[in-house]
């Protein structure tokens, strides 16, 4: 008859492994769903970065081509300027989705208003151009409120974007955690099965 506290020992030895699996277990879970979670983060802020860069494109696109219409007299130059006017306010649209930081949401609020002012802005200058001819657009962009608009505009997107650098310093320093601690905890998990089975083997052995 097997002696009761080896039967005791087994029943502790079984509960204690199948505790510590299940706590090891959810561990790994736990750091696995927070590596992906990261994992999306990252690549969301590529994507803010992206629209970042390509707001600040779109609004320089606009600009040079209205200012070569009205330099070389050439209102072919500004056709379909209202597809980049509308792919603008997407941009900008996208953007105020943006809502993990205070100091990038500062940043895309301010970067809203002058875009709106910059887009009024080229808009009044085609306007004087359709309407008055070459002298009364060079006027109005002789004002240099479009260069001030733009200066700051530039300026929004490069604070936005080294705001949302930092983050992403952070979402990176947190998965490269979550990484250690999942290969930590799997570590944890083989070594426990190979204790667990060389256990098993010398109690066969011995229990002859």
């Amino acid at each position: 008859m097997i002696d009761k506290r080896i039967v005791y020992f087994i029943l502790a030895a079984f509960i204690t492994g199948t505790i510590l699996l299940v706590f090891i277990q959810f561990n790994s879970a736990k750091n696995i769903n927070a590596l992906i979670s990261g994992n999306e983060k990252l690549l969301n802020e590529f994507n803010v970065s992206n629209e970042l860069k390509e707001l600040e494109s779109d609004v320089l696109s606009i600009e040079s081509r209205i200012r070569g219409a009205v330099s070389i007299n050439d209102s072919t130059m500004i056709i379909g300027l209202a597809q980049k006017t509308a792919e603008i306010r997407d941009d900008i649209s996208k953007l105020q989705k943006v809502t993990d930081d205070d100091s990038s949401i500062r940043y895309i609020d301010q970067l809203e208003i002058l875009v709106n002012l910059k887009l009024e802005f080229s808009q009044q200058i085609i306007d004087s151009f359709r309407m008055s001819g070459k002298t009364a657009a060079e006027r109005v962009i002789r004002t240099k409120k479009g260069v001030v608009l733009t200066e700051g505009i530039t300026d929004l997107v490069n604070k936005a974007d080294r705001s949302r650098k930092k983050l992403l310093r952070e979402v990176t320093m947190t998965i490269d955690d979550s990484g250690k601690k999942a290969l930590r905890f799997s570590l944890i998990l083989i070594i426990f099965v190979l204790i667990s089975a060389a256990v098993l083997f010398w109690y066969i052995i011995n229990i002859q």
